[in-house]
């Protein structure tokens, strides 16, 4: 190992002693290691080490450098930009302070320097993790927790040792967001850059243990069908019919506990819809990736300022009524708004959304209770619920698509829900189950006025292009994916043809 690098050997020496569960690379500088103390697990990050001198030389250097530095001119700029003005401007503070380091203590110095004064200081490894989907401090002695996208909630070796060096930290946070965190404006959230952050940030007038900060991940990236079937979240014969129900319109509704993958699956299942439909996605937090030309994202404005007008998934609800679109997705539906979807739906809509709810029983339950309070004779113009779920397996947690429950019709003699699971995922044994869904096939084939033969043809179609695209195509990219889907629109008979010649081969 290289002198650079003697940090890593000297961290890997002082805990040899207990178990290192994962270690991996995450710039040329730092590293994450996961340890095991105890009966939990600790996420460290692993940064160059300056020795005594080094530690003078970089505080006289951080006092020194934003006389010297443009920032507002290079935060957002080209990285290599960035290196070079910080490499200069650092040549140019050590001979003003007649101080003399080897390059190995200058490159660390940088690594510092860029780190504290362009980065997020401490929390910029967690915040350079891809596998990290959240930052959060609960205030000051308590340790920053990461949300990891294999071990879920994790403490981490950072702490912010007074309620002034974490308020101070927080209002960094909030500059970078564009807003201002004050005794006036105690709440504040905003996007964070250079990536798709959004932070979440409280004073202390209004949070008891202190100043707080979450910082959420959306995803650069999002997952497709294809990523998802690799993972084993979905099965070919669940994701096919699937793509059967988005084709046509259908009204579908995935529960699921938190974090368990339900925006990734109905961002997912999104880009099945034909590339010429009109839609329209209302969210809090943009994370939503669509690839359609004829897609207009709109999220909610909360209103910091007295007289300034607070707009809610209702308002960009009732406006996307307006604009004629085939098919309406909500993030998330949890108050007055899902009343309203509903109504969209009846008058010929098609809706997409999510909801916090453990089973198909826990999303009626819901959607009747308060806020939302809608009636079983509108709940029953959901086609489908599905449901997925995260578990443990070994050490990690992963996602599955435990049910699919298709919603026949409403009794109103005896005020029930019929329904039918057409799919069921038995965890425990790790097999599925598929019903002939006839039930569905029955409601769909009135709706469209097309035969429950021909809509069996059409999904054994589609679950044979999807083994066909697994086996025969490179996906790196949602944009990949949806290119295939535009192909296939164009003409199905085409690539039907293609699919079993190639497998047949």
């Amino acid at each position: 190992m290289s002198a650079e690098n003697s940090y890593i050997e000297d961290f890997l020496s002082v805990y040899k002693d207990r178990e290192i569960i994962d270690f991996y690379k995450i710039s040329e500088n730092v590293y994450i290691a996961i340890i095991k103390e105890g009966n939990k697990l600790v996420y460290y990050p692993v940064e160059p080490v300056l020795d005594e001198d080094e530690a003078r030389v970089y505080s006289e250097v951080r006092e020194i450098a934003p006389r010297m530095l443009r920032l507002s001119r290079y935060v957002e700029k080209d990285e290599e930009k960035r290196k070079e003005l910080l490499s200069n401007a650092l040549e140019r503070i050590l001979r003003v302070l007649g101080e003399r380091l080897s390059e190995e203590g200058k490159n660390k110095i940088l690594y510092y320097l860029n780190r504290d004064f362009f980065g997020y200081g401490p929390i910029d490894p967690m915040y350079s993790d891809p596998f990290i989907e959240d930052i959060t401090c609960s205030g000051y002695q308590s340790p920053v927790y990461v949300y990891h996208k294999y071990y879920e909630w994790l403490p981490t070796s950072i702490y912010f040792l007074s309620p002034e060096d974490l308020t101070n930290f927080a209002r960094k946070l909030a500059y970078r967001a564009g807003q201002d965190l004050v005794f006036a404006t105690p709440i504040v959230e905003g996007p964070l850059p250079p990536r798709d952050f959004r932070v979440h940030l409280t004073l202390d007038v209004v949070s008891r243990r202190g100043t707080t900060f979450t910082i959420r991940r959306s995803t650069e990236e999002p997952l497709t069908i294809m990523d998802l079937l690799k993972l084993n979240t979905i099965t070919y014969e669940a994701a096919a019919y699937l793509w059967l129900l988005v084709s046509y319109r259908s009204t579908i509704l995935i529960g699921g506990p938190m974090a368990s993958g339900k925006t990734t699956l109905l961002n997912a299942i999104s880009l099945f819809i034909p590339p010429n439909k009109k839609i329209v996605t209302i969210e809090e937090t943009p994370e939503l990736r669509l690839y359609h030309d004829n897609w207009t994202p709109l999220i909610t404005k909360p209103s910091m300022t007295e007289g300034i007008k607070e707009i809610t998934m209702f308002d960009l609800l009732k406006s996307s009524l307006r604009q004629r679109a085939d098919y309406i997705i909500v993030g998330e539906i949890r108050g007055e708004e899902a009343y309203t979807l509903l109504q969209a739906v009846a008058v010929g809509h098609g809706a997409m959304s999510t909801i916090h709810a453990e089973s198909y029983e826990h999303v009626v339950r819901r959607l009747q209770s308060q806020p939302m309070n809608i009636p079983k004779s509108l709940i029953s113009l959901i086609d489908t619920v599905v449901i997925i779920k995260r578990y443990k397996k070994d050490i990690v947690f992963e996602r599955k698509v435990t049910d699919i429950i298709d919603i026949v019709d409403y009794d109103p003699v005896n005020d029930t829900l019929n329904s039918t699971k057409t799919y069921i995922y038995d965890l425990i044994n790790d097999k599925y189950y598929m019903s002939s869904f006839m039930g569905a096939l029955t409601k769909l084939s009135k709706r469209e006025g097309i035969s429950e033969e021909n809509l069996m043809a059409e999904y054994k179609k589609r679950l044979l292009i999807l083994k066909y695209i697994a086996e025969k195509k490179k996906i790196k990219s949602y944009r990949d994916f949806s290119s295939i889907m535009i192909e296939f629109y164009a003409d199905p008979d085409k690539m039907v043809e293609e699919a079993r010649q190639s497998i047949e081969r």
